[in-house]
C-alpha cells in the first residue's frame, strides 16, 4: 500500500518505481489566545465544509452521532440554507451503545430534511460478508466495516452521490483513549498538576509506559491480549511487531508525535481505506471537510491544552461548533466508534453454526493458523468468548478462501453452505 501523504510513479517498461513524499504537515501560525483560535478554526472548518459542498450532484452526511460527524452535519446547516439535505445513520434499535438519539438531535437542529435511519443486521453481515471482503480485497477488523457499507448503499438508493463525513477528528484532536497522558506530557508542569488533579495519572503512566518500557515488556503485553483462536505461532510473530515513529515525526512533543503516527501510520489509513472501498462500492463520492490541508496543519500546530484539559478531549473542536452541535452531543464523553451489536450478532446459534462450520473446514485446518482446540471448545460452550478476535479469524478465513483458495483453484466455498441455506 502507498504511504499516506506520498505519490508513486511507475515507468512502464522500464520497470523503474519511485516513491515520493508530496507533504509534510508544516507548523503554521495559531492564535495565542485559546479564545482566537476557537474562532480561528471554526473559520477554517466553515470554509472546508464550503468548498466540499460544490456538487452538481445531490450531497449528504454521515452521521453517527459523535462529535466529529455532528460538527459536518452542523456546519453544513449552517452553509447551506434552503439546500435539501441528507443525513445518514447506522441505528442498532436496542443496543445500549447506540448512538441514534444523539444523531436525530443533530439532524434536527441542523434542520436536515430527510434523516434515514440504516438498521444493520447480523444475518446481512453474515450474508454479505464474502461480497464486503471482496471489495475491501483483505480482512477488516470489525463489523462497523459493514455498517459503513450499509450506509454507502442507503445512500446509493436515496440518490445521494456525495457524502460528507467527519474522518479525521479524533487522529487530529486527540480524541482517542489515552491521549491525555500525551498532552500532560506536552504541555506546562501547571497544566500537568491540574490533569493529576482531575484524575489523568492512569493515563500519563500509560503513555510513559508505551514510549519508555523495554520492547520485550510490550511484547508480552500484546501477547497476553492476542486472539484466543489464532496459533501460538501466529502471536509470536505478530506480538514482535509494532507501529514506529518514521524519522520526521521524532522532533515533535509527545502529543503530536503520537497524533502524526495515528494520521500517517496506525489509525487513519486503515480507516480511510475501509471508507473509500465501500463507498466506492456503491458508487459514493466521500469528501473529508476535517482533513482539509489548512485545518490539519492548524490542528497539528496548537499547544497541547488547546486539545485536551482533563477530563475533556477535542476540547477546542467541540468549541469550535458550540451553539450549532447540541449540547447533549458536545457533553459526551464516551467514545463509541460506529459501534455495532457485534457480540449478540455472532454469538446467535445460527451465526455460530456458519462461523464454526468456516473455521472448522478440513482447508481451514489445514492452514495452522488457528486455535482449533480454542474454537471447537467455545462451539460447546454456546459461546464465544472474545467476539472481536472470532471475528477477525474469519475474516481472515474468508478472505484466503476468496483470493488465495480462489487463485489455485478456480473457485472459492461460500460462507453459506448450501445445507444450511435451506
Amino acid at each position: 500500500m502507498v504511504p499516506a501523504a506520498h505519490v508513486l510513479r511507475w515507468q512502464v517498461g522500464a520497470g523503474v518505481v519511485e516513491l515520493e513524499r508530496y507533504w509534510t504537515p508544516a507548523p503554521t501560525a495559531v492564535p495565542q489566545r485559546y479564545e482566537d483560535a476557537v474562532v480561528a478554526l471554526r473559520e477554517l472548518l466553515s470554509d472546508s465544509v464550503r468548498l466540499r459542498l460544490r456538487s452538481d450532484v445531490p450531497v449528504g452526511s454521515s452521521l453517527s452521532g459523535g462529535v466529529d460527524s455532528s460538527a459536518i452535519v452542523a456546519l453544513v446547516g449552517e452553509i447551506a440554507g434552503d439546500h435539501t439535505r441528507h443525513a445518514f445513520t447506522a441505528h442498532f434499535p436496542g443496543f445500549e451503545r447506540d448512538e441514534w438519539r444523539y444523531a436525530e438531535a443533530v439532524a434536527r437542529a441542523a434542520g436536515v430534511v430527510e434523516h434515514h435511519a440504516v438498521e444493520p443486521t447480523g444475518d446481512g453481515l453474515l450474508g454479505e460478508l464474502d461480497e464486503l471482503i471482496a471489495a475491501q480485497e483483505e480482512p477488516v477488523v470489525s463489523s462497523s466495516v459493514y455498517a459503513q457499507w450499509c450506509v454507502m448503499r442507503a445512500a446509493q438508493r436515496a440518490g445521494v452521490v456525495v457524502l460528507l463525513d467527519g474522518q479525521g477528528g479524533d487522529e487530529l484532536f486527540g480524541g482517542y483513549s489515552g491521549m491525555g497522558g500525551y498532552a500532560l506530557r506536552s504541555g506546562a508542569p501547571r497544566e500537568l498538576l491540574e490533569g493529576l488533579a482531575h484524575g489523568s495519572a492512569r493515563e500519563l503512566t500509560r503513555s510513559l509506559a508505551v514510549d519508555y518500557l523495554p520492547r520485550s515488556l510490550a511484547r508480552i503485553h500484546r501477547r497476553r491480549i492476542a486472539s484466543p483462536y489464532a496459533a501460538r505461532e501466529l502471536v509470536s510473530t505478530a506480538s514482535a511487531r509494532e507501529p514506529a515513529y518514521l524519522p520526521w515525526m521524532n522532533a515533535a512533543d509527545p502529543l503530536r508525535r503520537e497524533l502524526l503516527l495515528q494520521g500517517f501510520v496506525t489509525s487513519l489509513p486503515q480507516l480511510l481505506r475501509y471508507a473509500d472501498r465501500s463507498s466506492m462500492a456503491h458508487g459514493r463520492e466521500v469528501r473529508l471537510p476535517l482533513l482539509d490541508r489548512r485545518v490539519a496543519e492548524f490542528a497539528l500546530s496548537l499547544p497541547a491544552a488547546f486539545a485536551f484539559r482533563s477530563p475533556t478531549t477535542k476540547r477546542i473542536l467541540r468549541d469550535a461548533v458550540r451553539g450549532l452541535v447540541p449540547e447533549m452531543v458536545l457533553a459526551r464523553s464516551d467514545k463509541v466508534g460506529f459501534e455495532t451489536p457485534q457480540s449478540a450478532w455472532l454469538n446467535a446459534p445460527s451465526a455460530r453454526e456458519r462461523i464454526a462450520e468456516s473455521l472448522l473446514d478440513p482447508r481451514a485446518r489445514a492452514r495452522g493458523l488457528y486455535d482449533l482446540d480454542a474454537v471447537e471448545a467455545d462451539v460447546r460452550a454456546g459461546r464465544w468468548r472474545d467476539p472481536g478476535a472470532i471475528w477477525r479469524a474469519l475474516n481472515l478465513e474468508r478472505w484466503l478462501c476468496l483470493f488465495a483458495d480462489a487463485d489455485a483453484s478456480g473457485a472459492s466455498s461460500p460462507l453459506i453452505s448450501a445445507s444450511a441455506r435451506g
